[in-house]
């Protein structure tokens, strides 16, 4: 499963060819020496830019070698490497599937993945943006008697699109992630993972375990598309109080960041108490309850970096009232 994100790169070279005649072209060159090489082999395909600004670039070789690759890169070689076969299809799901999984009306398959673990990954183009994806597979998995997987214990701000959309089928069949990256300019890049055995792993409710009280209250809150996480992170307790905070590299004003992370805490069940607004900080104040009713209150600002104009510092609270 650790190779697929890369192979993904490699299957859009290949186009919708078939993949069942495996080409094995051979190519013997003396070490050291890459005299009659033709022009084809090191052409250079223009690179894949991602949303998070990198950028792959594929050099030299053409279609059988490239198949070649993905053979032998998505072969495991190590000891105790499970058996089986890996099915790689381009431009068309797989044969069979044990689960319905939705598909967006529109959406260009690009490759499907199948591997003999009961795991299946299917690449999608969707002429959609990201918030319209999240809306149709929350609209559309119930029809197909997926149900929201438990909540993970994440808690504080987290970059976007670092927590895939997570569904089960009938608590312990089958497992399914949906995640989707905006390319700017492009389709938005859709993955489905599908886990069709061990899904009750990922379907057993988790709860806080060992996160104290205060910090179980803050919600998980995703940065806006285009909005980088700087250094991951931090945050901490005592007794009654927890907060978490991140740095932001982003171009959106401190009021936009504070509607896009307001609207999160509002559907976390947070009531929202007073909020405002200057050129350089933005912040709001909130009334919240924990499982055993006891109020608690929370603070969220934004500010703006002096010196640094595209950085951002966001920091939220949570407190428990006097008693």
């Amino acid at each position: 499963m650790k190779y697929l994100s890369l192979v993904f790169i490699l299957l859009v070279f290949t186009g919708c060819a078939p993949v069942d005649a495996f080409q094995n072209p051979t190519k013997t060159a003396e070490a050291g020496s890459f005299e009659g090489q033709s022009q084809a082999a090191v052409e250079s395909n223009p690179p894949i830019q991602t949303g998070d600004g990198r950028k792959v670039e594929i050099i030299g070789g053409d279609e059988g070698a490239l198949r070649e690759f993905i053979q032998r890169w998505i072969t495991p070689v190590y000891p105790g490497a499970p058996g089986g076969v890996t099915t790689i299809r381009i431009g068309a799901l797989p044969e069979e599937l044990l689960a319905e999984v939705p598909i967006p009306e529109g959406a260009r398959i690009i490759a499907s993945v199948q591997e003999p673990e009961s795991y299946t990954q299917i690449f999608l183009d969707v002429d959609l943006p990201s918030d319209d994806i999240t809306a149709f597979y929350s609209q559309s998995m119930a029809g197909a008697g997926w149900q929201p997987a438990p909540q993970e214990s994440q808690s504080g701000f987290v970059g976007s699109g670092d927590f895939p959309a997570r569904y089960c089928l009938e608590s312990d069949q089958a497992y399914l992630e949906v995640w989707h990256l905006e390319v700017p300019g492009e389709p938005t890049d859709v993955r489905l993972n599908l886990y069709t055995t061990a899904a009750g792993n990922f379907c057993q409710a988790g709860g806080p375990g060992s996160m104290d009280e205060g910090m179980s209250l803050i919600p998980s809150l995703e940065a806006p598309v285009g909005t980088q996480m700087l250094g991951g992170g931090s945050g901490g307790s005592s007794e009654g109080s927890s907060y978490v905070s991140t740095d932001l590299d982003t171009h959106l004003s401190v009021e936009a960041l504070l509607e896009h992370y307001n609207d999160q805490l509002v559907a976390a069940g947070w009531e929202l108490a007073e909020q405002g607004v200057t050129p350089v900080v933005a912040w709001s104040t909130w009334e919240l309850a924990d499982k055993d009713g006891d109020v608690w209150g929370g603070t969220l600002f934004v500010m703006e970096k002096h010196l640094a104009t595209d950085r951002r510092f966001a920091m939220l609270s949570v407190e428990r009232a006097p008693q």
